[in-house]
């Protein structure tokens, strides 16, 4: 009986288990730093796709949906990460590609304008 219990622990002890987690959703103020001829700003979907944001000046408001995350415990230690607040959902696109990725974290450190708004550095091509 002993032994059962023992080998039932030691068992128990290697269990891995998963805690799911999700961002809340939420609006990103953003204040480009200028404006450059064909670049395209996009957010990070429900679907995990990127959809285009239509910028009326040098500023947007945009909803980032809720994300899911988690991470697997065993004994007390996290492994296998997945912070929705690091995924890129948002980014800026110029006509060859990726400019700018920023995630919720990423979007939070940046200097902020008199407004509030996050000031995204770009730098327009020749």
């Amino acid at each position: 009986m002993q032994r059962l219990l023992g080998l039932l622990l030691a068992v128990t002890g290697c269990l891995t288990t998963r805690v799911e987690t999700r961002s809340q959703p939420t609006t990103v103020h953003l204040r480009l730093a200028q404006v450059c001829t064909g670049n395209v700003l996009e957010v990070m979907n429900e679907h995990a796709d990127f959809a285009p944001i239509t910028l009326t000046d040098d500023t947007a408001d945009i909803e980032v949906p809720s994300m899911h995350g988690g991470y697997s415990e065993r004994r007390g230690r996290k492994s296998n990460i997945s912070d929705p607040y690091e995924y890129k959902v948002v980014r800026l696109r110029d006509g060859h590609g990726a400019v700018t990725e920023l995630s919720l974290n990423g979007i939070e450190a940046l200097p902020k304008d008199g407004e509030g708004r996050a000031v995204v550095p770009v730098t327009c091509g020749p």
